[in-house]
Order: C-alpha cells, then structure tokens, then sequence
C-alpha cells in the first residue's frame, strides 16, 4: 500500500516534524533559578555557566562521569531577574541521568524541566486541567505520572492499598 492512498502529505508533515522536534528536544534539559553568572565576555559567562551546571550535577548525583555539554540562558538579560538555562547533552541517556535526580533539588530553590514541544505542553496542560477537575469532584490519591514519556493520571498505589485492605489497584485510572 502506497503512503499516499491513505493519508495526504499535509497531513503527515505534521506528525513527522512533531517527531524530529521531540527527538531533537531529548539532549535537552532546562534550568530554572540557577543564578546569573558575572563575566566580561560571552565566553567567560559560558564558562561559568557550564562549571555551574555541572557543579549542580554533581550536587545531585556526584557517581554519574560528567558528559561534555552546551548552554545558553533563554531571553534578554534584565537586571534582578533569573533566566532559564538550556542545557544541551551529547546523549539522551546523559540528560536523563540528571532529570532522574531533580526532586534533591526540592529544597534548593532549583527546578529542571525536560525540553516540551508545544504539543506536549498542550497535552500536559490538558492532563493538568483534568486532575483539577478530578480533585475538584472530590476524587482522592490521584497525581500525574508519566509512562514512557506521556503524563498520565494515577492513583496513589501506597494510599489506596492501605485503604483498600491489600486490594491490588490499577496503575491508570
């Protein structure tokens, strides 16, 4: 069977950048309320940046070997306000062995994010609208957990079988 018989190329073009962009955006971490780095040159500043993304890999998992990366703060520069930092990794494997860490992160201020395209942020909120409504209606033990990637709502495993006397509940709700 022929691509085309099926589905026209408007259609699949989409759906093949969609793709690209999430396979692209997998090297990807980003920092927020890391703070500015102070140098005279743009070589400098990256410099520091580099040393302090790398010093705050360590601070959360010191046994991973530190992967050479890129960064780059998104935005203007304005004075008194923190920008974002992109970090950019060789591999996937080297972003998610800092992204699998970030909840030692919880008391630092500091908070990292994977790279979204806008479909997946689309989704997400819509995820996030729903657990709202959820526990607006009065549903309990219910949180966003992700699955190979995709957010999901499920219950809480450890609340509803001490609940539940020892039932075995499902992972998706």
């Amino acid at each position: 069977m022929v691509l085309s018989d099926t589905v026209s190329q408007p259609e699949v073009e989409p759906g093949i950048y969609e793709l690209q962009k999430r396979e692209r955006g997998k090297v990807n971490v980003f920092i927020f309320a890391l703070n500015e780095t102070e140098a005279d040159t743009r070589e400098g500043r990256m410099e520091k940046e580099i040393k302090a993304v790398r010093d705050l890999r360590k601070s959360v998992n010191p046994n991973t070997p530190l992967a050479d990366i890129n960064t780059l703060r998104l935005g203007q520069f304005t004075p008194g306000k923190v920008r974002p930092v992109k970090v950019i990794f060789n591999t996937e494997v080297d972003a998610l062995s800092i992204l699998r860490f970030k909840s030692k992160l919880d008391r630092t201020g500091k908070y990292l994010k994977y790279d979204q395209t806008k479909a997946q942020r689309a989704y997400l909120g819509k995820v996030i609208r729903e657990l709202e409504e959820r526990t607006a209606n009065g549903e309990i033990n219910i949180k966003i957990k992700y699955h190979n990637g995709t957010p999901k709502i499920v219950k809480f495993r450890e609340a509803m079988a001490n609940a539940g006397g020892g039932q075995k509940i499902p992972n998706n709700v």
